[in-house]
């Protein structure tokens, strides 16, 4: 529809996108008589584009309260496919480092589910599990803190 428009005559073509390598090419006799000129202008030219392409990076950008709701919605959108549980053995759950972490990143991730701790122990130890549940992108970021992030031991 642009195009029809030009070959009318009643839209002006659009200026030719010069750059440092085709601007010899694209102004021809222009660029011959005063190459200096038309560098200038083909630096202008460039500056025009990125400035231009800085501010639409710049007016799409999220304000804070916008990211955190698209965080939320995210994490929602995660358990709206379905649940998924996943159940950890714990040796040991003493150490307050360990339930606080344990604790916040399920708080974090919107994953429910809870920790069973046995008072006796089973073959000279304590049991306890894990009980975790939540969308698919929380668990597996769960699971990846419960066994490799996490020293369980020192």
């Amino acid at each position: 529809e642009q195009q029809d428009l030009q070959a009318a005559g009643l839209v002006p073509p659009p200026e030719p996108r010069l750059t440092l390598s085709n601007y010899m090419k694209v102004l021809g006799d222009q660029a011959v008589l005063d190459p200096s000129k038309m560098e200038s202008r083909v630096m202008e030219q460039i500056q025009a584009r990125k400035m231009k392409h800085e501010k639409m990076n710049a007016d799409r950008k999220l304000t804070r309260e916008q990211r955190a709701a698209k965080h939320r919605r995210k994490l929602a959108e995660d358990t709206s496919t379905g649940v998924h549980v996943a159940l950890f053995w714990v040796a040991d759950m003493g150490h307050p480092y360990h339930r606080a972490k344990v604790d916040l990143n399920a708080g974090q991730n919107s994953i429910t589910g809870g920790v069973l701790e046995c008072a006796e122990a089973v073959n000279g130890t304590r049991v306890n599990l894990v009980v975790a549940e939540g969308g698919e992108r929380a668990i597996k970021r769960y699971v990846r803190l419960m066994t490799v992030r996490m020293r369980w031991r020192g």
